[in-house]
């Protein structure tokens, strides 16, 4: 294996070094590459211009003389991109035989090397795809720039062209467009910050996702502490300082914040720097029509929930079959600046609550459960790593005894929830979750701990609404597309298509199923959530809430065979919200938009997803048991809660006084307990004792009894 790769490699490298000689040769000049005079567009996917992207000498790109600079950001900007500038010759040999030999052996290019000198001349270059030919071309123009301009030259050329983000050009628009300053007035701390973009100007903005942005700044902060450019004092106060940004402004712009995360799926391909130089024609997959209604939808069901401290909303639809993104809601306004409207909350790290508990559950049905499984929902303690006990408390802070898996789950119960992810284990679980693209849980499993059953990490919208639709796809990872074409203007396409992902099967189908059955069940959620919540449709829609700690994040994630819809709301600065839940803050607006976005489009059952596929004997079974819950449930239909057989469980840990079960009926009556009466109304509240027990409601309608025990 050794023999052959260094074979590969020998050959790799002699046949560079051949061509790199003809192309220094016959490579054309930097002056003789023209831009065109026609900007490039992005529109949706029915043709409608969403935003006009600025040519770069007449948008925003202002020529600065290097002694006009910052010398912060001269070292910055060094230190981080090409700290051997001034000592190699336009490319880094070491880099280089490494890049190579890693190229050799994984059959692609995955390793460029780039000097600063590539970087401009990239550039320069009109080509998209990241092939040895193209890269043998840059490495080339690089030399000749070297041999052509003084060192200082190239490095002042570099910063007037290198892409910041945002449509700044050059380090001068950059210093303007988020500091609202001229680049020699930059200090160690904005220098640093403005260094850490042009590798990936979209995933490290302000406006994007600050904290990103704040990790790449102090990567900076160490290179130049490593190469002695600064003292551990200037360390410490730049990491530390306050960095105030200008608020974004975009003009003629429609669904900004999608058309600004299309950019940085363009810029990740190489592709932005060339798109911006004019002539090109993006066609999206958003909806434009869609995405306003759904901006309408949240505004006003926003209005209604002011009184509860809640005054942002975002919303991520998907395609289930095509994977196409059609929504992409950031926030209730982008330009609303008390909101931080500008922050893209769909792509903002929150912690997710209970909505990754059906991913927990799926692995289970792999190992051998089944939703009809029983697990005990009782007071537990185990031991963390730190030697502290981890005591887990359901939402209602009651315990319910005896209960199936499908109940704990659809009823959202936390204390199962532990129990499954300490059987499938946590690094386990760590590893599905990153296959189901949620690669923000960098963090140990003893970082974790049993408390991520529960939500305790951080994902993101976008990502958690494709995760999801895993399960509607039959346990097959959904591929998620953003840009259906990119051409020229005189319609040559460049075969172009962004994808996050490729289908992959991470759940095996059976307990893909079993999930969507449970959570589509409104049965088996009615005591945690009541039988007419906003998770109640007309057609078949399998759906999870999730509510983070001090109710900083209300969500609802859900989907149909042919959609996915996922939904956030609370407040983009992360203050809580005022006891609001995402049975209560979410699922209403989930609800408007799952049938906004379903409108028009059948409503298939999930058994069709799989045409022609024979029902397993468990599908079988589960379809066979919901029908007799629900003739039960018509025969009890004056009692809504509790059931028939129910199991409380005492808890040890809770005052006795504050142990109280609440009855709920459908009419007005009276409540009679082992024939004792207790009260009238349509609910009572009755304090748990240990015992079997008969309750009676009686009505003008008539009567009604159910069987339960407390234990």
């Amino acid at each position: 294996m050794m023999k052959k790769l260094l074979v590969r490699f020998c050959i790799v490298f002699c046949f560079f070094i051949i061509l790199l000689i003809g192309l220094v040769l016959f490579t054309p000049e930097p002056a003789s590459f023209s831009r065109k005079a026609e900007s490039s567009k992005i529109f949706d996917r029915n043709g409608v211009l969403l935003y006009e992207i600025l040519i770069p000498e007449k948008g925003k790109q202002d020529f600065v003389k290097l002694e006009k600079i910052s010398p912060y950001l001269l070292d910055a900007i060094i230190a981080i991109e090409d700290q051997d500038f001034y000592n190699h010759y336009g490319i880094d040999f070491t880099a280089l035989m490494r890049a190579s030999w890693q190229n050799a052996y994984y059959g692609e290019i995955i390793s460029g090397a780039s000097t600063l000198e590539q970087q401009l001349a990239r550039n320069l270059f009109n080509h998209q795809e990241r092939t040895y030919l193209n890269k043998f071309k840059e490495i080339a123009l690089a030399l000749k720039l070297n041999l052509k301009y003084e060192k200082n030259e190239i490095l002042e050329k570099y910063l007037n062209t290198v892409y910041f983000g945002n449509l700044a050009y050059g380090i001068e628009a950059a210093s303007q467009t988020y500091f609202g300053k001229t680049s020699a007035k930059l200090n160690l701390a904005e220098s640093s910050f403005l260094a850490g973009l042009p590798q990936s100007p979209s995933a490290f903005s302000p406006y994007v996702d600050l904290q990103a942005g704040k990790k790449r700044q102090n990567k900076v902060l160490d290179s130049l502490l490593a190469q002695s450019k600064i003292s551990q004092e200037d360390y410490e106060s730049a990491a530390e300082q306050d960095l105030k940004f200008q608020k974004q402004r975009l003009v003629k712009i429609k669904a900004p914040h999608f058309v600004m995360w299309v950019l940085d799926q363009l810029e990740k391909e190489d592709l932005l720097a060339e798109i911006s130089k004019g002539g090109y024609l993006i066609t999206t997959t958003l909806d434009l029509g869609l995405q306003e209604e759904i901006q309408n939808l949240a505004s006003l069901h926003l209005d209604k929930l002011a009184f509860k401290n809640i005054t942002n909303a975002s919303v991520v639809v998907l395609d289930q079959s095509s994977g196409e993104l059609l929504a992409m809601l950031g926030s209730k306004d982008y330009f609303d600046e008390e909101i931080d409207g500008e922050v893209n909350v769909a792509l903002s790290l929150r912690q997710p609550g209970s909505t990754l508990k059906p991913f927990l559950y799926a692995m289970a049905f792999e190992n051998g459960l089944a939703p009809e499984s029983s697990i005990v929902d009782e007071p537990v303690r185990f031991n963390s790593v730190d030697g502290r006990p981890y005591e887990p408390k359901n939402y209602d802070l009651t315990y319910h005894g005896l209960v199936t898996m499908r109940e704990a789950l659809a009823q959202s119960l936390n204390i199962p929830a532990v129990k499954i992810l300490d059987y499938v284990g946590i690094n386990s679980f760590l590893d599905k979750l990153h296959g189901l693209g949620l690669r923000t849980l960098i963090q140990s499993s003893e970082h974790y701990g049993l408390a991520l059953a529960l939500g305790s990490g951080e994902v993101r919208l976008f990502d958690l609404t494709q995760a999801y639709g895993v399960f509607g796809n039959g346990g097959n990872r959904i591929s998620v597309e953003t840009i259906k074409e990119v051409s020229s203007v005189n319609s040559e396409s460049l075969g172009f298509r962004f994808r996050t992902s490729w289908n992959e099967k991470i759940f095996e189908q059976d307990a893909a199923n079993q999930v969507t059955s449970i959570l589509s069940d409104n049965y088996a959620r009615t005591p945690a959530f009541g039988d007419d919540s906003p998770l109640k449709f007309d057609y078949p829609v399998a759906v999870k809430t999730g509510t983070s700690r001090n109710f900083r994040d209300n969500w609802t994630i859900g989907y149909t065979p042919v959609r996915t819809v996922g939904v956030w709301v609370g407040n983009s600065d992360g203050s809580p919200m005022i006891d609001s839940s995402g049975i209560t803050g979410a699922a209403p607006l989930f609800n408007s938009i799952m049938n906004l976005v379903m409108r028009d489009l059948p409503k298939k059952n999930f058994r069709e997803i799989e045409k022609g596929k024979k029902a397993t004997a468990f599908e079988e079974f589960a379809q066979e048991k919901q029908t007799n819950t629900l003739e039960k449930m018509k025969e009890q239909s004056l009692i809504a809660y509790p059931y028939e057989g129910d199991i409380f469980q005492l808890s040890l840990n809770i005052p006795l006084e504050k142990q109280i079960l609440t009855f709920r009926a459908k009419a007005e009556g009276e409540w009679f307990l082992n024939g004792e009466l207790l009260g009238e109304g349509k609910t009572q509240d009755w304090q748990m004792q240990r015992g079997e027990y008969v309750l009676k409601f009686l009505t003008i309608e008539g009567e009604a009894d159910v069987k339960f025990s407390v234990r």
